[in-house]
């Protein structure tokens, strides 16, 4: 940009195009470690990729140079979503509605963030950490916590669909780009963005109404937030209450990697741009070379610091050689241990859920044994509960080649777009633990229902018909909840002498489980007979409560999972019952049932394992050997 050249003109050859340099290393680093990387396939799907985020960040671009800061973006992203999503179901309202709807909800949200803003001089970051929270709240009201599905075509052709070979979101994202680009350096509004976000008292001082051009920018913001939560809907066709988590971090960071300011007054949608491509070159390269997704965080963090250092006004040769020489090391070392190239031997490609969850964790140890066993690769990636990235993995296993997918579903609506792509790349796919509404080739694990069932009768048994009972569920909408949900509920209606009292979201987390029944012990003093948690993490979080109030003796309390920790609390007889999945089981019988599709063999289309109940009788049968 012409006026940022000529406010630094001090700026040597690193500082002015070190951000290009190393987004050229990146990609010939990468390009070498994986053949699959510099591919048109890759290529045009790293662009799909990032389209989401590159829209997201082109509009908190017009904040950041301000001066200001948007928190709400992912929120923003699932209201939008869902709103644009109920209007878009086939045969009733034209698609103009559910687009015009979407972005100017978008628009809505970004005139409360700048009013609040500037008429009630509230820090930014507060009024968009609020907003955050509020705009989630209502996304999840107003689809009651569940995925709004069911899209027309012509909907999810934005998300999806192809213009004489260029995939639309791509498409979305130049026009963004260009007419950002427009705005900002062709337009007064632009000119008074720069100027209030270089020295707001002087462009006060000048004439321009500051308050106008910050909720200007926040409008502009949210519009672009709105547009992203219908691309984001139309790509996982689903309106989706709890998409976008986080997805502010990555706008935010492809902002400042491309070179603006967070003070406000520097920058340019050409950087912004840049800088979201790096993000999206880090994230499919390293699942290209199947680097754990323990790595893969940190390689991340140290990859974008490089990137910003280079950029840096003020960065001695030495700090930047030291940048540069551990995110390189960290790089190579990190690569070398994916090791997913293998030109001759089957290779798998495995999308799971959330490693950092106990039984996922338990699949994936099975998965990687068997592959072992089986002188199998395996390129496993984790999820991270999102639909939107499982399914931008699924793609980069298709760019790689892949000869099989096996895929832990995120939702049951959501993730089902992850399928349809490789049914129609004519590569198997293995569903295990969880189903999707699009059937996969096949499916490996247990009827979530049934340990629902199973557990509803069990306290149904233990209070002889008659009492009150609360359930804790996990995330709103993920494929395990909802089966669970519909198991409790129907096993609920054959025992009428139970009464639902509560129930409530714990995130399959352990520490809201305990802060969510501490809640429930003071809302239902002495009422609650028992509790239901649909998983382990939420019942240990429930125990900790239920016991530090000294109530346990009189609450009977069952989970689901059988993971480490609640066999052990079984046997110590604080947890009454667990129902035990067997996790190694499913990961093991995904491998080989990979196995038998790949080489034309005869396999079972649905491979059922049973859920079982453990109580303190039976627990040292499930209790692994010491």
């Amino acid at each position: 940009m012409r006026d940022m050249l000529k406010r630094r003109p001090e700026r040597g050859f690193l500082q002015t195009y070190g951000l290009v340099l190393a987004f050229v290393v990146l990609c010939t680093a990468l390009s070498l470690s994986s053949p699959a990387f510099l591919t048109v396939q890759n290529i045009v799907l790293v662009f799909r990729q990032i389209s989401i985020n590159g829209v997201l960040a082109l509009g908190v671009t017009y904040v950041i140079l301000t001066g200001g800061i948007d928190l709400s973006l992912g929120s923003v992203v699932a209201l939008t979503g869902v709103l644009a999503a109920s209007f878009a179901h086939p045969n009733t309202y034209p698609l103009a509605l559910p687009l015009g709807i979407g972005v100017l909800g978008g628009v809505f949200i970004g005139l409360l963030n700048g009013l609040v803003i500037t008429q009630c001089r509230v820090a930014p970051f507060i009024v968009t950490l609020g907003m955050m929270t509020m705009a989630r709240g209502a996304a999840l009201v107003i689809s009651q916590g569940r995925p709004v599905s069911d899209l027309s075509d012509a909907f999810n052709f934005i998300g999806g669909g192809d213009i004489v070979g260029v995939p639309v979101p791509i498409l979305i994202l130049l026009g963004v780009f260009v007419l950002s680009y427009l705005v900002l350096q062709k337009t007064v509004f632009g000119r008074y963005i720069y100027a209030v976000g270089g020295n707001e008292e002087a462009a006060r001082a000048s004439g321009i109404s500051v308050a106008k051009v910050k909720i200007g920018a926040y409008a502009v913001c949210g519009a672009l937030a709105g547009l992203a939560g219908i691309m984001q809907a139309s790509r996982i066709s689903t309106g989706q209450p709890n998409a976008g988590v986080a997805y502010e971090l990555d706008a935010i960071a492809a902002v400042v990697i491309g070179g603006s300011s967070l003070s406000g007054g520097i920058g340019g949608v050409g950087g912004t741009v840049l800088g979201a491509l790096i993000i999206g070159v880090i994230n499919n390269g390293l699942d290209l070379l199947n680097v754990s997704s323990y790595y893969q965080q940190i390689i991340k963090g140290l990859i974008i610091i490089g990137a910003v250092a280079l950029d840096r006004e003020k960065i001695s040769r030495r700090t930047l050689l030291i940048v540069l020489l551990l995110t390189g090391v960290l790089f190579v070392m990190v690569a070398r241990t994916g090791d997913a190239h293998d030109p001759e031997g089957i290779v798998i490609g495995v999308s799971l859920l959330n490693v950092s969850n106990e039984f996922i964790v338990n699949i994936k140890e099975a998965i990687e044994a068997q592959a072992r066993e089986r002188d199998v690769r395996v390129i496993i990636n984790d999820a991270q509960r999102s639909a939107e990235r499982q399914i931008q993995q699924v793609e980069s296993f298709i760019a790689h080649g892949v000869d099989a997918i096996i895929l832990n579903p995120c939702e049951v609506e959501a993730s089902s777009p992850a399928v349809d792509r490789a049914i129609e790349a004519q590569i198997p796919i293995v569903n295990v633990n969880s189903e999707t509404r699009a059937p996969a080739t096949a499916f490996v694990g247990s009827r979530d229902e049934e340990s629902a069932e199973i557990a509803i009768n069990y306290l149904a048994q233990r209070l002889q018909g008659r009492g009150k009972i609360v359930m804790m569920h996990g995330y709103p909408g993920q494929a395990a909840e909802v089966k669970r949900s519909q198991g409790a509920l129907t096993a609920l209606k054959n025992h009428p002498g139970l009464e639902l009292l509560a129930e409530q979201t714990a995130n399959w987390s352990r520490e809201e489980g305990m802060a969510l029944m501490e809640n429930w012990l003071q809302a239902y003093q002495g009422q609650i007979d028992a509790v239901f948690a649909q998983n382990d993490e939420m019942g240990l979080g429930a125990l900790k409560a239920l016991r530090a109030a000294g109530v346990k003796d009189q609450v009977v309390l069952v989970s689901v999972d059988a993971i480490g920790d609640a066999l052990q609390a079984v046997q110590a007889g604080h947890l009454d019952a667990t129902v035990f999945q067997n996790a190694r089981a499913q990961g093991a019988n995904a491998v080989d049932t990979a196995l038998r599709i790949i080489k034309g063999q005869a396999y079972d289309e649905q491979v059922l394992i049973p859920f079982e109940l453990v109580t303190q009788e039976n627990v040292a049968g499930y209790r692994p050997e010491e």
